[in-house]
């Protein structure tokens, strides 16, 4: 899926992310990309990669609007502009 953007604030929707945990310090070997690379606190014998393929993102979680806050603030703005639902 191609990435949205916010009608409101233009913020970009986030990518479409797994997480996967290998051995201790191991690199990660497989053919996507690494977002993110965190090796827990002592004790914990492991590495997590957080992996994205490069064109995936999620979907914009309230329509064409990141929040309901932009949601609310761009149905403000129209109803300043004059804007209003007419009744058939």
């Amino acid at each position: 899926m191609n990435q949205q953007f916010c009608a409101n604030c233009g913020k970009g929707s986030a990518k479409a992310v797994s997480t996967v945990s290998c051995g201790h310090k191991q690199p990660y070997d497989g053919n996507l990309i690494v977002v993110r690379t965190r090796h827990p606190w002592f004790g914990e014998q492991y590495t997590e990669y957080t992996l994205w393929d490069g064109e995936s993102y999620q979907h914009n979680q309230y329509g064409a609007f990141c929040t309901r806050r932009c949601a609310c603030d761009f149905a403000q703005a129209a109803v300043r502009a004059g804007y209003a639902r007419t009744s058939s």
